[in-house]
């Protein structure tokens, strides 16, 4: 992305934060504000992500999600310094856990702590809904 689109995207952001804290406000139903607000804020994550990898070969994330859990997304799995310190995604693997539909915050969570754990890789993610609205 553009530095000027960076730039639009970043105000749309803002100025969407601000409708939501007004519609709350208000006491407003503002769900389908904040839904289109966590997009326009996963387009800008993206963004950032794809020009660190392009011009370091790796990023870190703080995740609040994810309970303040750090991982780095990286262009391979060869960034050693890292793997002492934090779980370490390949692009591949965020585009195998994010397709439609994105994993959910507990399977992220387990994946983290195996990949700290025992070093393990997303191959392959196969989508089970069970009836309670959680997936495996």
């Amino acid at each position: 992305m553009s530095e000027t689109g960076g730039k639009h995207l970043a105000d749309r952001i803002r100025r969407g934060r601000e409708a939501v804290a007004r519609a709350r406000a208000r006491g407003s139903d503002c769900a389908a504000w904040e839904e289109r607000l966590a997009q326009l804020e996963a387009e800008e994550t993206a963004s950032l992500t794809a020009g660190l990898l392009a011009t370091r070969g790796w990023c870190l994330w703080r995740c609040d999600k994810l309970d303040g859990r750090v991982i780095a997304v990286a262009n391979d799995e060869h960034v050693r310094d890292l793997r002492e310190r934090v779980a370490v995604f390949t692009e591949a693997e965020m585009r195998e856990l994010f397709k439609k539909p994105p994993a959910g915050h507990g399977l992220l969570k387990l994946v983290i702590e195996a990949k700290k754990l025992g070093g393990a890789r997303v191959l392959r993610r196969e989508f089970k809904e069970h009836g309670d609205g959680n997936e495996s």
